[in-house]
Formats: C-alpha cells, sequence, structure tokens
C-alpha cells in the first residue's frame, strides 16, 4: 500500500511539471513591432452580434480582426498599401478559415482602409502591441495650414486671428485696367 502511494505521487508531481512545462512553450510571445503582409477580407454583416471566439459580441463598428494563432488582445496596424489608409485593430476572434488569407477585420476597419469596393485584398501589416495596449504608434502626420483651419472629422471651424490694424487701399478703375494689361503682357 505504502509503495502504491509513493508511485501515486511521484506520478501526479511528475505529470504536473510536465504540464506546466508544455504550458510555458507552448504560450505565445508576441514580437512588437514584427511585420507581415497578405490577403485580408472583412466581416460580413451575418457575424454582427454574435460571439467571437473570445467570448465578446462582434461588433462590425469596433475595430477588431480575427487571426489564427495571435493571442487575443495583440494589437495590429494593418495598412493598405494602395493608398496609405492605415487603422490599429484588436485581435478577439479566430480565422479567417481560408488558406489564402491571414487576417479578417471588421467592417469599420475595412471602411477606414479602403477595401469595401476589393473585398480581399492584398495588406501590411505590423504588430504594435498587446493586451489592448499599443505600444508603436505612428507619428501625427502634420497638418496643412488649410487643414489647421477647417478640420476634417469636425463641424467646427478655427478661425485664425486676424491682425488688429486693416490698411485699406483705394484702387481706381484705371489702376484695374493697367493692371491687368501689365498681367496680358507677362
Amino acid at each position: 500500500m505504502r509503495s502504491y502511494f509513493y508511485s501515486f505521487k511521484n506520478t501526479l508531481i511528475l505529470s504536473t511539471v510536465l504540464c506546466l512545462f508544455c504550458l510555458q512553450s507552448f504560450s505565445q510571445t508576441v514580437q512588437i513591432g514584427k511585420t507581415f503582409k497578405g490577403k485580408a477580407s472583412y466581416y460580413h454583416d451575418k457575424f454582427h452580434g454574435r460571439r467571437t471566439a473570445n467570448g465578446d459580441t462582434m461588433d462590425n463598428q469596433e475595430f477588431t480582426c480575427a487571426h489564427r494563432s495571435l493571442p487575443f488582445g495583440t494589437m495590429i496596424e494593418v495598412t493598405n498599401p494602395y493608398n496609405g489608409k492605415w487603422v490599429t485593430v484588436k485581435v478577439n476572434d479566430r480565422g479567417p478559415y481560408s488558406k489564402n488569407r491571414i487576417i479578417d477585420v471588421s467592417f469599420a476597419a475595412a471602411q477606414k482602409i479602403g477595401m469595401l469596393n476589393r473585398g480581399v485584398m492584398t495588406i501590411h501589416a505590423m504588430i504594435v502591441g498587446e493586451e489592448g495596449k499599443i505600444y508603436i504608434s505612428r507619428p501625427e502626420p502634420k497638418l496643412t495650414e488649410t487643414e489647421q483651419i477647417f478640420t476634417r472629422d469636425s463641424t467646427m471651424v478655427v478661425i485664425p486671428l486676424m491682425p488688429k490694424k486693416i490698411e485699406t487701399i483705394k484702387i481706381t478703375k484705371r489702376d484695374l485696367i493697367i493692371r491687368r494689361k501689365e498681367r496680358r503682357v507677362n
């Protein structure tokens, strides 16, 4: 009886150690900055409201994606190489189940990078974070003078400061005619 107990105890300890070793060796680590490219598609409307592989409810208006092997919560920057538009998405599902594709993005992400008309397209991707946190981000683009006055995503207009003193110049009709003739000659 005593030898049976020791052999069971030893077997239990050994199997626990092996399980921990296996879990540690199979756990995925994310390589921040790793890039890859391939074909991407986007979720059909029929998946909206369904459960994803990590248990969340699929919302086509959020920036999410499906990847076969990356851990849930991994943040990926997906770029459309044809127009340069990009979006950062969070892995919350498994797939795509087509051999030719590497990622499925939500409708909102597909719309932002301009892939709605194509359906399936080549993308460039980079891992930029994990567990929902972004560690690598692109610098904000410098705005042109017009973009600084008129913001893109708002109806609000920023009016630059006007000089306090405005000088008025009186121009006669004769002066206008002379200036027009000078322009035509030049």
